[in-house]
């Protein structure tokens, strides 16, 4: 039988159950009400009877955690592992030193509240696809029952406008323009995503055997930290992207061997260039490599380029990662789409 008894301001049940030859206690405080409590003895009296209660000593989440990212995510990107680390952090400053079976879904929900309190939901929602992975893990591992982060919600801020993450049109024209006239390793990095929209990893993958008469063959992403070209995360990142034939003729100029990669700059070599360059045009815009990304797709759909081709052109999984990263632009699009269509609706 359970024991239920007053202590504090709040009830504590004890449950004495046999295990190895001996009976030991399982016991828990802190509930607020006697029918509470009540309710968890019924839940542990089932659960002693199907015995399906371990009195093995919990891992805390935080120990966990990093023993699952050791162990299943020993080989990922720079970024990806900077966003492990980044969740890690989130579960030293919140859970601390709580074991696995003590986080519920009330505080895993708890939890995903506060942290959207002070970061964007994108952050959020990538914070908890990494929980509810490692969680998941957990349970296929018999080390909890049920995944706490299932069925619960992020929340967050909106990230920052659109507008300050590229380069408007005119603005980009004179970046190109001054990248054409200024060769350099940096420089040419940030040429092929000008005028690519490939990614910093894809770009400095590529071989001479990658380029032909027009065309970037985009198979392979360059790692870093790891010194190693691999295949890309997703399928629809191998592609053929359309360039200036005078692009592909430069390129192929400046290396001589077939399978070296034709560009051996560090990315923070190449980011710090970036904002020297946008400093020495003008250019007030305080964006990342990937920024530049961001503005040749910007510059696409200033331009009246099909939705569908850009997403195909930067390797998206599917269009609607496309109209979700550039719903803004669309919008706008949208607009002059529709005053056209009056005006052309009157003229009849």
């Amino acid at each position: 039988m359970a024991s239920i008894y007053k202590r504090g301001n709040g009830w504590t049940v004890s449950v004495s159950i046999p295990y190895e030859g001996i009976y030991k206690k399982k016991t828990k405080s802190g509930f607020k009400t006697k029918t509470e409590a009540n309710n968890w003895a019924i839940k542990t009296e089932g659960a002693k009877i199907e015995g399906e209660i371990d009195f093995k000593k919990q891992q805390t989440f935080l120990s966990f955690a990093k023993d699952w990212i050791e162990t299943y995510k020993p080989d990922v990107s720079r970024s990806t592992k900077s966003g492990y680390d980044f969740t890690l952090k989130a579960i030293s400053d919140y859970f601390g030193d709580v074991k696995m079976d003590q986080i519920t879904r009330h505080s895993a929900q708890q939890f995903l509240n506060q942290y959207g309190e002070s970061h964007s939901i994108a952050s959020s929602r990538k914070v908890k696809g990494h929980l509810g992975a490692i969680m998941k893990d957990a349970v296929a591992d018999g080390v909890i029952r049920l995944n706490p982060f299932e069925r619960t919600t992020p929340h967050g801020t909106q990230s920052k406008d659109s507008s300050l993450k590229f380069i408007e049109y005119f603005d980009f024209k004179r970046f190109i323009a001054y990248l054409k006239e200024n060769h350099e390793p940096t420089h040419d990095a940030m040429l092929i995503a000008a005028l690519s929209g490939a990614r910093i990893g894809e770009i400095m993958a590529l071989t001479k055997d990658d380029i032909e008469d027009g065309k970037l063959n985009i198979n392979k992403s360059y790692e870093e930290r790891l010194d190693i070209s691999k295949e890309p995360k997703t399928p629809s990142s191998v592609r053929i992207v359309d360039v200036p034939t005078w692009l592909t003729d430069y390129l192929k100029s400046i290396t001589e061997d077939e399978g070296d990669r034709i560009l051996k700059r560090k990315q923070s070599t190449i980011n710090r260039e970036l904002q020297r360059v946008l400093k020495l045009l003008d250019i007030n815009k305080n964006i990342s490599f990937h920024g530049i990304r961001h503005s040749h797709a910007s510059m696409l759909i200033s331009q009246g380029i099909a939705v569908e081709y850009i997403s195909e052109r930067l390797g998206h999984k599917d269009i609607s990662i496309t109209q979700n990263t550039y719903l803004h632009l669309l919008q706008v699009k949208r607009k002059e789409e529709i005053s056209h269509t009056i005006k052309l609706l009157f003229s009849l």
